[in-house]
């Protein structure tokens, strides 16, 4: 696939596929965890927390798991080290940008909403391709991280929906 694509796609692809580094999603981990930490916004701040170090615990492990090589290429680049399966990078940034879509729909007005779900689908999307189109995952890397990365997505959602329900719903005991 690499082989056929533009020159400069591929170098777009080189660009936007850092905004699921783990470098990238640490220190928007970081920010994101102490607006909402500054907010007062604390279960959603330690549900942010949680959402994106579980991932990066659970994506190491199954990559130990599997021990699946990553293609070989002739690109000229230096060969990505690691194991291949599942991609970290789309798993990544399915958690990353799915919760924040997440807190955007509990915190901004409604308005907003249809233009970050857009935002963060096309994000998660597009580092996801970039992935295969740079030729550093295969096609089932990249559709097991999206699997992966919505399963424990869709654990933390429901776990701080949950845990909100359940604050709610308890009286004061003063």
């Amino acid at each position: 696939m690499g082989r056929h694509t533009p020159a400069v796609a591929l170098r777009a692809f080189g660009v936007l596929t850092h905004l699921g580094d783990p470098l990238m999603l640490a220190v928007l981990g970081a920010a994101v965890a102490v607006l909402l930490w500054l907010r007062r916004e604390r279960l959603l701040s330690a549900g942010w927390i949680i959402a994106l170090a579980g991932n990066a615990i659970l994506n190491p492990l199954l990559k130990q798991v599997f021990e699946r090589a990553r293609p070989l290429h002739d690109l000229g680049t230096t060969p990505i080290a690691g194991y291949s399966f599942p991609s970290g990078h789309t798993s990544g940034a399915m958690v990353a940008y799915g919760m924040l879509l997440y807190l955007a729909i509990r915190l901004l007005p409604l308005r907003w909403h249809a233009a970050v779900a857009m935002a963060a689908v096309a994000l998660v999307l597009t580092i996801a391709c970039s992935r295969v189109f740079l030729r550093v995952h295969f096609a089932s890397d990249v559709a097991a991280g999206l699997f992966s990365g919505l399963s424990w997505l869709g654990v933390c959602v429901a776990s701080l929906q949950f845990a909100s329900h359940r604050r709610t719903a308890q009286p004061n005991a003063h």
